[in-house]
């Protein structure tokens, strides 16, 4: 992973993060609209950019398919910003502001 995150990598060995974003599983809501924006970007943006992540479905089916998410945290832990995978698109704007205030 170091290719795509060159920065600090946390294992989280116990899920809390999934479980943080919902603890929802891909094949949940596979066939509603915010489902379909999620797959929608995330093949124009593997498409355009030419880059994916190996490994992403890797392990059981109650790990490889879970739905997690992103987000940007403060120093002092406070988060500024977070995107739950799966649902709709990412706000771009938002995540630049949250990046601008860290």
């Amino acid at each position: 992973f170091r290719e795509f995150f060159p920065g600090e990598i946390f294992v989280d060995p116990d899920l809390c993060i999934f479980k943080a974003f919902g603890d929802r599983s891909y094949t949940e809501g596979a066939f509603t609209k915010e489902s379909a924006l999620w797959m929608l970007q995330r093949m124009y943006s593997s498409k355009i950019t030419g880059r994916t992540v190996p490994g992403n479905f890797v392990g059981g089916p109650d790990i490889a398919l879970k739905f997690g998410g992103c987000m940007v945290v403060d120093r002092s832990g406070q988060i500024l910003w977070s995107h739950q995978e799966g649902i709709g698109s990412i706000n771009y704007e938002a995540l630049k502001d949250a990046l601008r205030r860290i």
